[in-house]
């Protein structure tokens, strides 16, 4: 699977990005700090851009505390705000006390919603192996190297994995370059009885924006007058060539949240193309960048308009 030419990202992980292409900002590690930190940091700029305090009156995120509680937030100067100010602060603090990695619900055994895929061969594309995956959304892929390489499909509820798993046990269809691929539970975490429930902070981002593993990026391009235009042939591709997108720039520019699977162009009236991570939470950082004035992904991309799109696996389990 790694040596699939489709699998950039695989293949080129362990790579120094090309300097032409690396980001401004230092690639950001995989690491549950550094994700909630930046999460929340989206978070505490809605805060200052709601609250509207006097000049140079500003607000920080304790950071520290995140670990073993609530985060706070605290005015750095002792300047007063109005009633109005601190109910609106009051308001989004509390919304951001449930933002929590560790405010979970207790797991039980009807909550498995973790299935792996045995039986792949190394040159398989990821790409190719999440489009035989059907039932319903997912959180993340997991990629198991090794002699005998795996893949733990996480989805997003338990009754899309319970469909899954039993259309795979019923049906031959997943099957890849005639071998039939095999589908179990995924053992649980260590120290856990079943699969842990997903984290708080992304239920209320897939209730309350739909939030989904793929993104598209959309922008208007200015209408060209073709030559041909009034001929009956084919018109000329290079009338509607853009050549200010570069897509290895979008993969390293988008890379800093997390592992994809692809970037894919998308015909549509406007230039568009989708990003499909292999995580929810890289989506979902990708999102916040985005809609961050001031922050790098929102000064190259700020022409362009930014959505989530129905994860690829969102199609029911037919059987033939």
């Amino acid at each position: 699977m790694r040596g699939s030419e489709e699998d950039w990202w695989f293949k080129f992980q362990n790579d120094d990005p090309p300097r032409s292409y690396a980001p401004a900002e230092n690639r950001a590690d995989d690491s549950k700090r550094t994700m909630v930190k930046r999460f929340l940091h989206s978070l505490v700029y809605k805060v200052r851009e709601r609250a509207d305090p006097p000049r140079g009156t500003g607000f920080t995120l304790k950071a520290t505390k995140l670990m073993i509680g609530k985060p706070q937030l605290q005015p750095l100067q002792a300047a007063p705000l109005s009633r109005s100010q601190m109910t609106k602060l009051l308001r989004l603090c509390a919304l951001l006390a449930r933002f929590s990695l560790f405010d979970r619900p207790v797991a039980s055994e009807s909550s498995k919603r973790v299935v792996c895929i045995s039986g792949l061969a190394n040159l398989n594309s990821m790409a190719s192996t999440v489009a035989l995956v059907c039932g319903g959304p997912l959180e993340k892929i997991e990629y198991h190297d090794g002699a005998a390489p795996s893949v733990d499909i996480h989805f997003l509820r338990p009754d899309s994995a319970r469909r899954f798993y039993d259309w795979a046990g019923r049906t031959s269809l997943l099957a890849m370059n005639g071998y039939t691929l095999s589908v179990d539970w995924a053992a649980p975490p260590l120290g856990m009885t079943c699969h842990a429930p997903l984290a708080l902070f992304v239920v209320e981002e897939v209730e309350t924006v739909k939030a989904s593993r793929v993104i598209v990026l959309t922008k208007a391009v200015t209408k060209r007058l073709a030559a041909n235009a009034n001929s009956k042939g084919y018109p000329d591709a290079r009338d509607h060539f853009s050549p200010e997108l570069c897509i290895e720039r979008v993969k390293w520019d988008f890379v800093q949240f997390g592992g994809i699977v692809e970037v894919t162009p998308m015909v549509l009236l406007k230039l568009s193309f989708s990003i499909q991570y292999t995580d929810i939470r890289s989506a979902i950082l990708a999102m916040h960048t985005l809609a961050q004035r001031g922050s790098g992904l929102n000064k190259k991309y700020g022409d362009y308009s930014a959505r989530y799109a129905r994860d690829v696996t969102c199609r029911p389990c037919l059987e033939l």
